[in-house]
């Protein structure tokens, strides 16, 4: 742990220094927006890298904001954050704040926080497992996202089913148009909000409040699936 620690507080040194140096240096317009693309990306890496081993203490976010600009997301963009995120949601769910939660939720911050990333080749997450070839979604365990339509968790076991959403313990969260509590309570969803964000942090609450106001429906289910879930466990 003191090895990883030593290691993630060289990162963030060695990113913050060479920011300062970036910002002292006089390039030429077309050389400065190389120089700024490079640590761009760089910042990107160093920060997944201390998320999955769970290190990012924020200061590497600073400078992802300061480097990378923000575009106006393409519609395959836009489609990729939301799968992304999706999967991030569920890996957490099933997983809590495993290595294989972070990496998944790593993947889906940097690539959503600006949509700048390009990928060429095989999409892999740090430990080299693909993330992503052609359609085909993965975890980092390897395990294939999706089945037509419906959902996995990293396990394997279905997440969602046609219009049918489940919990890690088998219990229905949505069926149809009713919803669930992880204890089987049925609950309109407005009620599960309300319960779900009595039971978790604020800032906790707005995240999930956030992506609940996405136009993707799964997203949008994913994200209450979350909240349910997480409130269960601290209940408990």
């Amino acid at each position: 742990m003191q090895n990883r620690l030593s290691c993630g507080l060289f990162l963030i040194a060695h990113s913050l220094l060479l920011s300062l140096i970036y910002s002292l240096i006089p390039f030429p317009n077309s050389d400065r927006a190389l120089a700024i693309s490079q640590r761009c990306w760089e910042i990107r890496r160093s920060r997944q890298i201390l998320q999955a081993e769970g290190l990012d203490d924020g200061n590497l976010a600073i400078l992802e904001r300061r480097y990378c600009r923000r575009t106006r997301p393409s519609p395959e963009e836009d489609s990729t954050c939301s799968h992304l995120s999706i999967m991030a949601q569920l890996a957490r769910v099933a997983e809590g704040n495993s290595v294989l939660a972070r990496m998944v939720a790593g993947e889906a911050q940097i690539f959503c926080s600006e949509y700048t990333t390009r990928r060429s080749g095989v999409w892999r997450y740090a430990n080299g497992q693909v993330v992503k070839f052609g359609s085909s979604w993965h975890y980092p365990n390897g395990q294939q996202v999706r089945a037509g339509r419906d959902w996995r968790y990293p396990n394997g076991e279905y997440a969602s089913f046609g219009s049918v959403w489940k919990y890690p313990n088998g219990v229905n969260a949505k069926f149809g148009g009713s919803w669930y509590k992880p204890d089987g309570d049925r609950l309109d969803r407005d009620r599960l909000i309300s319960w779900g964000c009595t039971y978790v942090s604020r800032s906790e609450c707005d995240r999930f409040l956030r992506a609940m106001r996405s136009s993707d429906r799964d997203r949008n289910d994913a994200a209450l699936l979350a909240l349910a879930w997480q409130a269960y466990r601290n209940q408990r």
